[in-house]
């Protein structure tokens, strides 16, 4: 029996099956990342990797699927947005139809900070994409699987944290007799896209660049290279073409930490009170994962202070966590899987047309979310019900 998990990025998407281990599918190219991104060209809609080239033609049809603007918690902004994020999940389909046999049960990996709103919208857009959805995991919670499962990990603490593309996400987890535990998640939107944007912006502003979407996808294609050159020296200098032109670009470690001071600091205060909130003494190791996590100004946050490691996969523990993941809490009785709702959730009752602060605590952030509890309000008026979250 054969279970996929899909690990939605808003940089990168990865699948991977429960077969082999926790084998990663691969896309027509052979590819094991699937870039989330799309182009709406006739008669062939591009998809992922197929998408190479910085023609002003195709790039006015791009599309990056579930990249809302970074100030925003929303998943969905228009229709427009949810026929798109629909085409990219068909097109995870049929990757999912070339790798597998039959109609294989699906996780999805999701972030810790979508609303329950999210998470309905985008299950119903992969069932319309006749995608068999079982679960959703928080995605921090299944690079914490990840971890368990291949570690075999037996009565222990461990800390992850995930320097994603729009977000860093913490899980604090324990394990006892073969049972995965998150005692405590938490989440800030800052990610890779923060830094990337503060670099784009020095480039534009320090080149007298035309902010235009063609420039903007031009400079996108080579701040990997550019940021990994800064890792490791003062000054990076690579070559691109603005307007048939040729430009050497050239930024200094100094002016893109200066650029990226205050998100540095938000990170190091965020992680500051994570590291208090679960009374982390030393004892447990702290497990870096995520492309972000490369960051020169980032590994200095953590240097000579905790006992930091990196020995998970970078791109791929999110998909083979939760597939496999899945896998076990359906079919292996030796393993017990779960996850944690990362929230607290009210309740507030009152008289139609009436308002009041009074309010009830149903779910604590560290309930399970397979928790389930009634609730009977013995009123003969027409009541109005309120929910809503509190994200820590």
């Amino acid at each position: 029996m054969e279970f996929v998990g899909i690990d939605i990025g808003t940089y990168k998407t990865t699948i991977a099956s429960s077969k082999e281990n926790g084998k990663i599918l691969v896309d027509e190219q052979g590819k094991r990342s699937i870039k989330s991104i799309l182009e709406l060209t006739t008669p062939i809609r591009k998809f992922g990797n197929n998408i190479t080239g910085e023609h002003e033609q195709s790039i006015s049809l791009r599309h990056r699927p579930f990249t809302n603007n970074i100030n925003e918690n929303t998943f969905f902004n228009t229709i427009d947005d949810m026929k798109v994020d629909l085409m990219f999940f068909n097109y995870l389909n049929r990757i999912i139809k070339q790798n597998t046999t039959g109609n294989p049960s699906i996780c999805l990996s999701v972030p810790s900070n979508y609303s329950n709103k999210d998470r309905r919208s985008i299950h119903q857009i992969a069932k319309l994409a006749n995608l068999k959805i079982e679960r959703i995991f928080n995605q921090i919670s299944s690079i914490g699987m990840f971890a368990f499962l291949r570690r075999q990990l037996s009565d222990s603490k461990f800390v992850v944290i995930d320097f994603g593309h729009s977000k860093i996400e913490c899980g604090y987890f324990k394990i006892e007799n073969f049972t995965f535990i998150p005692i405590n998640i938490a989440n800030i939107k800052i990610g890779a896209q923060n830094f990337d944007e503060k670099l784009i912006n020095i480039i534009f502003k320090k080149y007298k660049i035309d902010d235009t979407k063609l420039n903007r996808e031009i400079i996108i294609r080579h701040l990997e290279k550019l940021k990994s050159i800064l890792n490791n020296s003062k000054t990076a200098a690579i070559p691109i073409y603005i307007n048939d032109t040729s430009i050497t670009i050239q930024v200094t470690q100094e002016e893109f930490y200066i650029a990226c001071s205050d998100e540095l600091s938000e990170i190091k205060s965020f992680l500051s009170d994570f590291l208090n909130e679960i009374d982390y003494k030393g004892n447990d190791n702290i497990e870096f994962t995520g492309g972000n996590s490369s960051v020169k100004f980032i590994n200095n946050i953590f240097e000579n202070v905790y006992n930091v490691q990196s020995t998970l996969d970078l791109t791929e523990s999110g998909a083979i966590g939760s597939s496999l993941g899945l896998a076990c809490t359906i079919i292996n009785n030796k393993y017990k899987i779960n996850d944690i709702i990362g929230r607290d959730i009210f309740v507030r009752v009152c008289k139609e047309n009436e308002e009041t602060n009074n309010k009830s605590l149903v779910f604590k952030k560290f309930d399970f979310t397979d928790n389930t509890k009634f609730i009977t309000y013995n009123k003969k008026q027409v009541l109005k019900l309120n929910f809503w979250k509190t994200i820590h």
